[in-house]
């Protein structure tokens, strides 16, 4: 997919040594959950949104799962925070297999929930927002919040969860704000 060549408007911050953090083989499995879950939809059910998976995790165990399910319903990171049924516990990370929205539509901003979960201290990301409304800006706000984020954790499996939405996205204009290239999987820009 072409989702890392194409410019965005929000640059990630220079403090963020390339990729955010490094990540390993568990946060890769725990990814391929996190794509499990987006793939149990049908990409023609969420459009024109993306198909994403989310996982909260505490203490190395998966305690609650998200996925999106459908056009204008609640995105894969706010289920899995309401299917914990509580506060995460202080630590907690979060794996979503799409940088989470920074805007608020149909839905509240993702970022700003994960925020007032205010005990996920990790996002582990698959996959930046080709969206040019959100490229870069949630992994931004998150860095701001002081949260370790992590980006590029099996990004041509997350990538490859929506041709549709990234074709769409990707063929918008750039008119807005600044312009620069996208990390390549995870390398500095």
């Amino acid at each position: 997919m072409a989702a890392f060549d194409e410019t965005w408007q929000f640059p990630i911050p220079s403090t963020s040594r390339g990729r955010g953090f490094e990540w390993d083989s568990r946060d890769e499995a725990l990814m391929d959950r996190a794509i499990a879950l987006a793939r149990s939809v049908p990409e023609t059910a969420t459009l024109p949104n993306p198909r994403v998976g989310a996982l909260i995790v505490e203490d190395g165990i998966i305690v609650s799962e998200g996925y999106h399910a459908r056009d204008g319903g609640p995105h894969a990171e706010r289920i899995a925070l309401h299917n914990l049924g509580r506060l995460p516990k202080h630590e907690a990370q979060m794996i979503v297999t799409l940088e989470p929205c920074s805007t608020t539509g149909r839905t509240g901003s993702c970022c700003e929930r994960i925020l007032a979960a205010r005990n996920i201290r990790r996002v582990v990301i698959g996959t930046i927002d080709p969206n040019p409304a959100h490229a870069g800006r949630g992994i931004r706000l998150l860095l701001e919040a002081r949260i370790e984020v992590v980006w590029g954790v099996r990004t041509a499996a997350c990538e490859a969860l929506n041709p549709r939405f990234n074709a769409r996205m990707l063929a918008l204009p750039r008119t807005q704000g600044r312009h620069r290239k996208l990390p390549s999987h995870g390398q500095p820009a």
